[in-house]
């Protein structure tokens, strides 16, 4: 009898105690939910937004570097340096099939990091970076001409495929396919061409012909 009565009673103390517990480490799981989403949302921010002439997600013109981009992307598929230019191409997860995102830097010569080089262009084929109205990779050129001044520069190929290189007076170029969709986009210095980092890169590059 006391024996089921003492079973009786720690049946009781350990359902009163589940009772507190379940709603505290439901409350703390809600909580750790909460700041993931918060800090994913605010990852996705940061990385999803470019800014033509100044950067793309958190890759800044001028002053991410080479190292930094080692740090946060990881290794490189392929790259290339040489008279104080550096190129890498890292290979991004987008929507199931992989996308490119390619850095063009040139060594920084003042003070203490002479030997450090900085982001001067990027190029990217991925659609997780858009501008603030959303366009990007996957945007047609009919919607790219309301928020852009676009002047094509000219043509090449990639894959076999056709591309036409649209470009503009505030920092950004975009890659048009032959279905009018934008392929790729390139963030650089509103001061300079977009020609002058495809030149090096495709060697089928053609000019627009003059009227």
């Amino acid at each position: 009898m006391n024996k089921t009565v003492l079973l009786i009673a720690l049946i009781l103390c350990f359902a009163g105690c589940s009772e507190h517990k379940v709603p505290e480490q439901a409350a703390q799981e809600k909580g750790n939910d909460v700041v993931n989403a918060t800090t994913q949302d605010k990852s996705q921010k940061a990385i999803a937004l470019f800014v033509p002439g100044n950067r793309l997600g958190d890759i800044v013109l001028g002053k991410t570097s080479t190292e930094e981009l080692a740090d946060s992307l990881g290794t490189p598929i392929s790259g290339d340096a040489a008279m104080g230019k550096a190129e890498s191409t890292y290979a991004l997860k987008d929507h199931g099939h992989q996308a490119l995102l390619t850095v063009f830097a040139s060594r920084y010569t003042g003070g203490e990091e002479h030997k450090t080089y900085l982001v001067e262009a990027i190029r990217t084929t991925s659609s997780r970076y858009q501008s603030a109205n959303g366009l990007g990779v996957g945007s047609s050129l009919q919607n790219i001409r309301v928020d852009y001044d676009l002047t094509l520069l000219g043509s090449f190929t990639e894959n076999d495929q056709p591309y036409k290189l649209y470009d503009t007076p505030d920092g950004v170029a975009f890659e048009i396919g032959d279905n009018d969709t934008c392929h790729g986009i390139m963030i650089h210095d509103p001061k300079d061409m977009a020609t002058n980092t495809y030149l090096p890169m495709y060697a089928d590059f053609s000019y627009k012909k003059a009227n």
